[in-house]
């Protein structure tokens, strides 16, 4: 048993190192195992620490069941799982019987919060933002956009790991401040709206025959009335994609009634 598993405690470059790793984690992503190679590859600097030899072939062996979770928040799984190998000190079958246990479920939950969060909520609303800014003449919009997911994407990576190593209260605590459900739908009615001014923005353009209404009162209620039909339809549960799909069909009707 190693020093470190003696402190419980991880160097800062063995996190740095788990972090980074974890930005892999889907290279060779398989049908058998799916992100579990990956998985392995993102603890093994700790796996390292901990063991040597034999013991740490079979520490790898174990991890090679199957794992699937959301990457950005696989820094959280890496952590928890980094914590308990520390806590278990050993290979016995009840610590492993554990270790399966606790990555099924905790990646199954964090595979539900990142998928809605990150994928359905954040991307989206940064995406139509992008756009929206770029229509209004900001023409770094879309790489401002791209570097703020960039950001979010490693910094969770770095959070998820520093907080997994403190063991499972940190992560309760982290889940409870962030609220995933409340922000996952505060960020889709801010799409909405988002939708809704870029629809309003292109409908009033010069390529449609709105645009050429004399004064800005149209273009306003026009605008209004976008964004109040894209918030009722977040409301009612329509995905971001549905409603993208709305505003489309609308514009290519417009521009047909505009010839």
């Amino acid at each position: 048993m190693s020093e470190i598993m003696n402190k419980k405690s991880v160097s800062r470059g063995t996190k740095v190192s788990m972090a980074l790793r974890t930005l892999f984690l889907e290279a060779s992503w398989n049908n058998k195992g799916m992100q579990n190679l990956g998985f392995c590859f993102s603890i093994l600097p700790l796996l390292k620490k901990l063991y040597s030899g034999e013991a740490l072939k079979k520490a790898l062996t174990r991890h090679l069941s199957v794992f699937n979770t959301n990457p950005v928040f696989s820094g959280f799984l890496v952590g928890a799982i980094a914590e308990q190998e520390i806590a278990c000190g050993s290979s016995d079958g009840t610590c492993v019987a554990r270790l399966h246990q606790m990555k099924s479920s905790l990646g199954g939950v964090f595979g539900a919060i990142g998928d809605d969060l990150i994928w359905d909520s954040v991307r989206p609303f940064l995406g139509s933002l992008a756009v929206l800014l770029f229509l209004l003449g900001d023409l770094w919009a879309f790489v401002i956009m791209v570097s703020a997911f960039a950001v979010l994407n490693v910094g969770l990576r770095f959070v998820g790991i520093s907080l997994g190593l403190r063991g499972a209260s940190s992560l309760h605590r982290f889940l409870s401040r962030l609220k995933p459900g409340r922000t996952s739908a505060m960020l889709k009615r801010a799409t909405s709206v988002i939708l809704g001014a870029i629809a309003g923005l292109l409908l009033a353009s010069d390529e449609f025959a709105f645009g050429e209404a004399e004064g800005s009162g149209y273009v306003l209620l026009l605008l209004l009335a976008i964004v109040a039909i894209c918030f009722i339809l977040r409301a009612k549960n329509v995905s971001s994609e549905g409603i993208i799909m709305g505003i489309s069909i609308a514009g290519i009707l417009g521009v047909f009634l505009a010839l």
